[in-house]
């Protein structure tokens, strides 16, 4: 078991993933462990591997040190390599801002002046993403997806039978139960 900081080099475009733990040769098992599996949390990283395929990666070793000097030196090899080389790092410190509750987060959300235009912007693009696919997926998604058949013509939820036969939902449960 090794303590120090690695990297996961793609030998093709040169991109790095520099990482820290208290125990190296996990963290790789990790890494391969979500990347095979597609629940890696790096979305770059793995799309990276399935396009270059597992071969183009090397995993190295960059340094072993203590527990303790772990963040400090993670911190300074990402410093480092941000200059010189591309990294699927999501995350590169650059300065330290001050940490946030959700409400705190929420309220400078809400606080943002956003000009009319700014605003008109905002609701087309929000307007053009919502297509009907995509409004009969969010449906499919909501509590009230209970696949039903109503006088012989099956529906993929109550609210889709509601919405085809102009009532409520609860009124197309109240048919099918």
């Amino acid at each position: 078991m090794s303590v120090g900081v690695y990297s996961i080099l793609n030998t093709i475009t040169d991109t790095r993933y520099i990482g820290r733990s208290t125990d190296i040769e996990a963290r790789w098992r990790w890494h391969r462990h979500n990347i095979r599996h597609r629940i890696h949390t790096n979305l770059h990283l793995q799309n990276a591997w399935y396009k270059y395929g597992k071969d183009a990666f090397e995993f190295s070793v960059l340094l072993i040190c203590e527990r303790f000097e772990l963040r400090e030196y993670e911190r300074a090899i990402l410093v480092l390599y941000t200059g010189s080389q591309e990294l699927y790092n999501n995350k590169i410190p650059k300065q330290r801002l001050p940490k946030l509750s959700k409400s705190e987060m929420a309220a400078r959300t809400l606080a943002i002046q956003r000009s009319p235009e700014n605003r008109a912007k905002i609701s087309a693009a929000t307007k053009a993403a919502m297509t009907l696919e995509v409004r009969e997926r969010m449906s499919r998604k909501s509590s009230r997806c209970v696949p039903c058949t109503v006088d012989g013509i099956h529906y993929y939820s109550l609210t889709a039978a509601a919405k085809a036969l102009d009532v409520g939902w609860r009124e197309i449960r109240r048919l099918v139960d």
